[in-house]
């Protein structure tokens, strides 16, 4: 076919999946791929060379690029190839791919388009130099996905969270947030900061405990269900006066059997009930419980 894009057969561990070959034909129909191509050794596989023309508009086959693009079995060369589409939904689809080379992603944070760069920023591959330059970029938006990325560098978020209430929101649930941050976020006077360390699993066990005790219910909700919470926390939240704080409490795994024996007298059935099948409950109190029911 005169002027269609070649293909070379490179290296490659194993051969594409049916599918994966399928969305590349689908997804570039103007290039020449011979059928015998994929099936060359289990050593091979097609990848197209040089860069995409799109000089003359949107490709036919979009809808097909943006479907290859969030495969997760493509070769990289495909993703890079993908990364150059004029529609920025396909590329913001490649950006948003976990199976995407850091390399790429690095490309891909230089886009004009901000929801591609928000999808980098948000990418579990992107690498912590790319979301160290992300955490500079000038939209808040993108700063705080970049906030919530777990290979930034604890440093660099350091140095973001000081913006606004809502990079803070993001910083403490982050579970690469230092511990002393955690801390410090715990007595944020926002109710939505408190709640998010008391979720996070990287909260330090004697944060968790303080927070066992905020004014807030929904915050003593969080720690009820962080499955980190130390036995001391969970005694305070088994006699919580808020129903649902006192129900995650006797579900627990880590809450004591006497706090346990506690909760088997509450007033609500419900709560006794989930309480007795807590395998913390002493057996002998269990039984005596259950005779007195009966």
């Amino acid at each position: 076919m005169k002027g269609a894009n070649q293909y070379r057969v490179r290296p490659r561990s194993g051969l594409l999946p049916v599918s994966a070959s399928d969305l590349v034909q689908q997804a570039v129909p103007d290039v020449v791929i011979c059928s015998d191509l994929w099936s060359a050794g289990p050593d091979q596989c097609a990848v197209p060379v040089g860069p995409p023309d799109w000089s003359h508009g949107p490709h036919p086959s979009s809808r097909a690029r943006q479907t290859a693009a969030s495969h997760k079995l493509l070769p990289a060369e495909v993703f890079r190839w993908l990364s150059q589409a004029r529609e920025p939904d396909i590329r913001a689809a490649v950006a948003g791919n976990p199976a995407v080379p850091s390399s790429v992603l690095r490309e891909l944070s230089h886009d004009e388009d901000r929801q591609v760069c928000i999808a980098v920023a948000g990418n579990p591959n992107t690498s912590a130099e790319t979301l160290s330059r992300l955490a500079c970029h000038p939209d808040i938006e993108i700063r705080k996905t970049t906030a919530g990325n777990t290979n930034i560098d604890p440093a660099v978020l350091l140095q973001i969270i000081r913006d606004t209430d809502s990079l803070r929101y993001v910083a403490a649930g982050n579970s690469v947030c230092p511990p002393e941050h955690l801390e410090r976020f715990s007595c944020d006077p926002a109710l939505a900061v408190r709640r998010r360390v008391a979720r996070n699993l990287s909260t330090p066990v004697g944060t968790l405990d303080r927070l066992a005790a905020d004014s807030e219910w929904q915050v003593r909700q969080n720690v009820a269900e962080n499955p980190n919470s130390p036995d001391a926390a969970l005694s305070k939240l088994a006699v919580d006066p808020e129903h649902l704080v006192r129900m995650l409490a006797a579900r627990h795994r880590n809450t004591p059997d006497r706090a346990l024996c506690s909760l088997l007298q509450d007033p609500d059935p419900v709560i006794a009930e989930t309480a007795a099948a807590n395998p913390n409950v002493p057996r002998a109190v269990l039984a005596m419980w259950q005779l007195a029911r009966n």
